[in-house]
C-alpha cells in the first residue's frame, strides 16, 4: 500500500500542529518498516496537497489541519477541502482528518458523493495538550520542555492523543481493515487512558498535568468517527492488540516465535515463553530463543527509549543425515563389520 502524510506544523497558534506531524513522523517509520511505500509533505499548501495526491495515488493519506463540519485546512489555516470546494481530491483515498469537527458533514458527504472510500474524522471539537510555546520548531518532542522526568511527562502527554488517532494508519499498514483499524486506534486510547491512570507524579505540576491529558482522552476517544458510504460504521476488534506502551526511560521488545511457546533469554536470563514483551533499557540486547525439537536462534537488537521492536523467530527443526552422508570412517566400520561377518558364515560352511 502507498500513504500519504501531509505535515503540517504551522496552525492558527503557531507550533500546536506541530505535536501531530512529529508523532506522525514516527509512524511513518513503522509503516515504512512494514514494507509500505510512504510519502511525506512538509508544511503542505492546499495546492502541494493536490499535486502529491495527484502524482503518487496514495492508497492511504493523513492530515492534521484546523476544521468545521464543512471543511478542513492545511498549512497556516489554508482552506483544503470543504462541502463546496475541491471534493473530489480524495476519490479512491482512505483519509484519516485530525481536524475538529470534520466527521460531521464532510466525512459523510466526501464517502457518500465523492468517491473517498473511508473517512476517519471527529464528529465534535477535538482537544489537545498545548505547551503554548510561540517557538514553531520545538515542543512536540520534547526540545523546549524541562529536563528529567518533567520532561518525558511532557513529552507523552503533549503526543499521545496524536498517535491514539495515528494507530489507525498503523492499523492499516498491518493489514486490517478500516473498521478494524478504527478499533485498533480507540484501544490505543485506552492503553494511554491506563498508563496514565497508573502514572505517579514527582509534584503537583505533573499531577495537573496528567489529570489534564486524561480529559483530553477522554473527551477525544468517543468522538472519533469512521464515515463509510455517507454513513458512521461501527469499530470492529482487529485481530492483534496493540503493541504496550513503553515505561518511562525503557523500550519494548516484542518476542514471537512460529511455533509458540519457545523460551525467551534476554542477555543470557530467561524472561518467559512466546509470545512475550519484555521491558529492557536503552542499548543493544541479544534475544535467543529455545524451544524443544528446533534449533535455537538469537538476534541483536539495538533498541531506543519510548519504542517497541518487534522481533520474530521461524524455528526449524534440526537437519536429518541420511543414511549415504555418513561420515567416512563410520561406513569404512560398516564395511569392515560386514566383511567379517560373511567369513564368519563362510567358516561355519
Amino acid at each position: 500500500m502507498k500513504f500519504l502524510f501531509l505535515e503540517t506544523f504551522n496552525g492558527s497558534n503557531g507550533c500546536e500542529l506541530y505535536y501531530a506531524s512529529c508523532v506522525a513522523k514516527k509512524i511513518a517509520q513503522m509503516v515504512k518498516e512494514l514494507g509500505h511505500e510512504v510519502i511525506e509533505v512538509d508544511r503542505p499548501s492546499p495546492a502541494d496537497a493536490n499535486n502529491a495526491i495527484k502524482t503518487h495515488r496514495p492508497d492511504i493519506v493523513w492530515w492534521v489541519g484546523h476544521g468545521n463540519a464543512d471543511s478542513t485546512t492545511l498549512e497556516k489555516v489554508q482552506y483544503w477541502i470543504t462541502t463546496t470546494k475541491n471534493q473530489s481530491i480524495l476519490d479512491g483515498t482512505i483519509a484519516d482528518a485530525l481536524s475538529c469537527i470534520t466527521a460531521r458533514n464532510l466525512g459523510k458527504l466526501l464517502t457518500k458523493s465523492y468517491g473517498c472510500k473511508y473517512y476517519l474524522g471527529y464528529y465534535s471539537e477535538f482537544w489537545f495538550v498545548w505547551c503554548q510555546c510561540p517557538n514553531t520548531t520545538g515542543c512536540a518532542c520534547g526540545e523546549h520542555t524541562p529536563s528529567g522526568v518533567r520532561k518525558k511527562v511532557a513529552e507523552y502527554a503533549f503526543s499521545c492523543m496524536h498517535e491514539a488517532n495515528l494507530y489507525f494508519i498503523l492499523g492499516l499498514a498491518k493489514g486490517f481493515t478500516p473498521e478494524q483499524a478504527h478499533w485498533y486506534s480507540l484501544e490505543r486510547f485506552e492503553q494511554w487512558i491506563k498508563f496514565w491512570k497508573s502514572f505517579e507524579p514527582q509534584n503537583n505540576k505533573e499531577n495537573s498535568l496528567i489529570a489534564s491529558v486524561l480529559q483530553v482522552l477522554k473527551i477525544d476517544k468517543p468522538i472519533q468517527r469512521l464515515c463509510h458510504n455517507g454513513e458512521y460504521v461501527d469499530p470492529e476488534p482487529a485481530p492483534e492488540s496493540p503493541p504496550p506502551i513503553p515505561p518511562i526511560g525503557k523500550a519494548v521488545l516484542h518476542v514471537t516465535s512460529n511455533p509458540a511457546g519457545a523460551k525467551v533469554y534476554v542477555d543470557g536470563s530467561y524472561k518467559g515463553d512466546t509470545p512475550l514483551d519484555v521491558y529492557v533499557e536503552p542499548g543493544t540486547h541479544t534475544v535467543k530463543v529455545e524451544l524443544e525439537g528446533y534449533v535455537p536462534q538469537e538476534r541483536t537488537i539495538t533498541c531506543e527509549e519510548g519504542k517497541t521492536y518487534e522481533v520474530s523467530f521461524n524455528l526449524t527443526k534440526p537437519t536429518v543425515v541420511p543414511l549415504q552422508m555418513m561420515s567416512l570412517p563410520l561406513g569404512l566400520a560398516a564395511i569392515g563389520y560386514g566383511l567379517y561377518k560373511l567369513k564368519e558364515v563362510l567358516g561355519e560352511r
